[in-house]
């Protein structure tokens, strides 16, 4: 899809039930250009949930005001506030990622050995608001196997609250960095692997066919 702008889309009956808000990717493939996704909500993934076997490119995208949540008042923050990818894979590139919430990535949550790769990709002032310090948490990898790939990718967070800790690798995941600097060391934390990104990113693979 192209141009489309995607706004405040989420179950109104029972909201944050869904899992993406938006858009759910399951077994195919999704490529969005020039989009915007503004205030959607969902479960998980406020704006795209990308589940097992599916794939995700997204190109000069704008994400806005997403909230992954659920009407659980003691546990009501998800992971995602913007995308999810939970089992399948990714291509991120030119895209913005502001004022989104959740708990596990409060822009992108990259989990169950989804690979994902970030190109120029910025983010500024996602926030988990159910933690009262810490990072802002903007970008989380967990699970084995599961790899963030990011080049040329900057975070910045103006609340002062919440400086620190923009990027978190759980257990058993890695995060490559391309430049591996030390103020982009400084914001990272978790038990995994932060490690440097070697090679130049090849071109962006095109995105596998649907299943029939």
């Amino acid at each position: 899809m192209r141009k489309m702008i995607l706004d405040d889309h989420g179950d109104t009956v029972a909201p944050f039930s869904y899992e993406g808000g938006a858009v759910r990717v399951v077994n195919g493939t999704l490529v969005a250009e020039d989009c915007q996704f503004t205030d959607n909500v969902g479960l998980y993934g406020g704006a795209v949930d990308v589940g097992v076997n599916g794939f995700a490119r997204f190109e000069r995208c704008v994400f806005v005001g997403n909230v992954a949540a659920s009407q659980n008042a003691d546990d009501k923050y998800k992971a995602g506030g913007a995308v999810r990818f939970d089992g399948g894979d990714g291509v991120i590139t030119d895209c913005t990622f502001r004022a989104n919430h959740g708990a596990e990535g409060a822009a992108v949550h990259v989990a169950n050995g989804a690979t994902v790769r970030f190109e120029r990709t910025v983010f500024v002032d996602n926030e988990d608001p159910s933690s009262t310090g810490g990072g802002a948490n903007h970008l989380r990898a967990d699970d084995a196997g599961t790899r963030a790939s990011l080049f040329d990718c900057a975070f910045t967070t103006t609340n002062a609250a919440k400086r620190g800790g923009e990027m978190y690798a759980g257990v058993g995941s890695t995060i490559e960095l391309s430049p591996y600097t030390s103020a982009l060391e400084a914001q990272s934390s978790g038990p995994g692997l932060f490690v440097l990104w070697s090679e130049p990113p090849p071109p962006s693979p095109p995105p596998p066919p649907s299943p029939p």
